[in-house]
C-alpha cells in the first residue's frame, strides 16, 4: 500500500468522497449496498486508513452513507439522504372543490394530485397541498422545502418570487415551460401526431368541436394531419365554441348540427373534456346511434371520459403519472442539485367500443 504525506491527505479524501458520491449518484452502489471495509477502500485507492475514515466521515455528515453497528456502512436511499423532504404543491384557488375550479380542472386535478400523493408516499415525501391564498405565506417559510410544485400558470410576479427564492420549482399540469422552472408536462407534440392518425386509419370524415381561434392550435393540427392524411372535412363540421358552459354548448351544437345522421362526419373530435359531455347530449336527444350514425374521440383525461361515456375513443392525457414523475423528479433535483430538468410523459390512445363500423358489422 502506497503512503501519503500530510499536504496532499485532504485533497486524496475528498477526491476518495467525490468518486464514491458518483458511485452512489450511478446507481454503481445502490440504496442498501454494504460498502467495502476501510482496509479494502485504502488498499483500493492506494491511502492511508485514515484517510479513508475521513472520506466516509464527510460521506456520513452529508448524508449519503449510514454506519450500522457490528453489520457495517451502507449506502442510504435517495429519500433517506434527503434533509429536506417537504414539497409544495401550489394550488389554482383558494378552495378545492368542483364548483368553484369547474369540470375541467376539477378532473385534471383529481388525477394530478393523486399521482402526487402516490408518488410522494413511494419517495418518502411530505406533500403539503397550498391554496392560492397561502401561497406568500408559505413561501416566506421554506428552509425545510425541497421543491415547489405548481399545477397552474402562474402570473410574472409569483413566477420572480419563485426564481429569486433559490427553490427547485416544478411546473406540471396543461402549461408550457417556465425559464427557470423544472417541468413534468404531457408529450403534445406526439399525442397530437397519434391523435390525427388514429383518425386517418379509422375514418373518412371528420368534424371538430374546438376553442375558438386563437386558442384551437390542438384542434388546428390534428386538423390538418387528418387531411393530409384523406380524411374529408367541411367547413359546417368544424363548430367554434366560444364559451365553457354544457348548456351554452349544447345550444351551439344543436344549432350547427345537422339532425339527419347522413349528413354528419364519421366522427366529430372533441378538443376539450367537456365538449363530449355536451356532445353525448345531443346524441341520445337525436337518438342517433353511436358507432353507426356517429363516432365521438376526444382529447381529455380518464376522469372525465368515465364519467360521461367509458366506450368512447380518447386521447388520454397522463395526469396521474404526471404527478407521479413529478415527485421523482423532486427528488432528484434534491440530490443532484444542477441546471432544470424536463420531462415529457408520453400520452395514450384509449380505444372503446365506437369505432365506426365495428356494431353495423356485426349486425349483419
Amino acid at each position: 500500500m502506497k503512503t501519503e504525506n500530510a499536504e496532499n491527505s485532504s485533497l486524496r479524501y475528498l477526491s476518495i468522497r467525490d468518486t464514491l458520491k458518483q458511485e452512489i449518484s450511478g446507481n454503481k452502489l445502490s440504496a442498501g449496498c454494504k460498502l467495502d471495509s476501510e482496509r479494502i477502500l485504502a488498499q483500493r485507492f492506494g491511502v492511508s486508513r485514515w484517510t479513508v475514515i475521513e472520506a466516509l466521515k464527510l460521506l456520513e455528515d452529508e448524508g449519503w452513507i449510514e454506519k450500522v453497528p457490528y453489520r457495517g456502512i451502507f449506502v442510504k436511499s435517495p429519500a433517506d439522504r434527503l434533509k429536506k423532504k417537504k414539497l409544495l404543491f401550489l394550488l389554482p384557488h383558494d378552495r378545492l372543490d368542483e364548483r368553484t375550479m369547474g369540470f375541467v380542472e376539477w378532473n385534471r386535478y383529481t388525477e394530478l394530485s393523486a399521482g402526487m400523493v402516490e408518488g410522494a408516499r413511494l419517495n418518502g415525501l411530505e406533500l403539503v397541498m397550498i391554496p392560492r391564498d397561502q401561497i406568500l405565506d408559505a413561501l416566506n417559510s421554506t428552509s425545510d422545502v425541497l421543491a415547489v410544485v405548481i399545477y397552474f400558470s402562474p402570473d410574472d410576479d409569483l413566477i420572480n418570487r419563485l426564481n429569486k427564492s433559490g427553490l427547485n420549482c416544478i411546473i406540471t399540469g396543461p402549461n408550457p415551460i417556465i425559464p427557470g422552472f423544472s417541468s413534468v408536462l404531457y408529450a403534445r407534440k406526439e399525442a397530437i401526431a397519434d391523435t390525427a392518425a388514429y383518425i386517418v386509419d379509422n375514418y373518412r370524415s371528420a368534424g371538430f368541436i374546438c376553442p375558438v381561434m386563437g386558442q384551437a392550435e390542438r384542434a388546428a393540427g390534428i386538423k390538418l394531419m387528418a387531411e393530409l392524411g384523406g380524411v374529408a372535412t367541411a367547413p359546417e363540421w368544424v363548430i367554434p365554441v366560444e364559451c365553457n358552459d354544457l348548456n351554452g354548448i349544447y345550444k351551439i351544437l344543436k344549432e350547427r348540427l345537422p339532425e339527419d345522421p347522413e349528413k354528419l362526419p364519421e366522427v366529430i373530435y372533441c378538443d376539450r373534456m367537456i365538449y363530449p359531455l355536451a356532445l353525448m347530449r345531443l346524441v341520445y336527444e337525436r337518438k342517433w346511434r353511436l358507432g353507426q350514425d356517429l363516432n365521438i374521440m376526444a382529447f381529455t383525461c380518464r376522469t372525465a371520459i368515465q364519467s360521461i361515456c367509458p366506450d368512447l375513443v380518447y386521447t388520454r392525457i397522463p395526469y396521474y403519472e404526471m404527478g407521479l414523475e413529478t415527485c421523482s423528479m423532486a427528488l432528484r433535483l434534491g440530490t443532484d442539485a444542477g441546471h432544470p430538468q424536463h420531462l415529457q410523459v408520453p400520452a395514450e390512445i384509449i380505444s372503446g367500443m365506437t369505432v365506426y363500423g365495428e356494431e353495423a358489422d356485426g349486425d349483419e
